[in-house]
């Protein structure tokens, strides 16, 4: 079974995607700068900046995939 990092598991998107996931990739990984204040007890979260390589490299380690959700704000 691959497992999955998903970025960005406390924003909308994120929170949105969380529910809808497990079904499709029961070892799903979450990351996001802070864990996310409704994570689940039977969910797996490691806190991570993506600005920083050496983080990044630490949270992609045994991971087969990255679900990297992004939306771009309108300025």
């Amino acid at each position: 079974m691959p497992r999955i990092l998903m970025t960005g598991a406390a924003g909308g998107i994120g929170t949105s995607l969380r529910k809808l996931l497990p079904p499709i990739y029961p070892d799903l990984l979450l990351s996001d700068l802070k864990a996310p204040a409704d994570l689940g007890k039977n969910e797996k979260f490691k806190a991570a900046d993506l600005a920083d390589p050496a983080q990044v490299e630490a949270i992609c380690e045994g991971v087969d995939g990255i679900l990297l959700p992004y939306v771009r704000e309108e300025r």
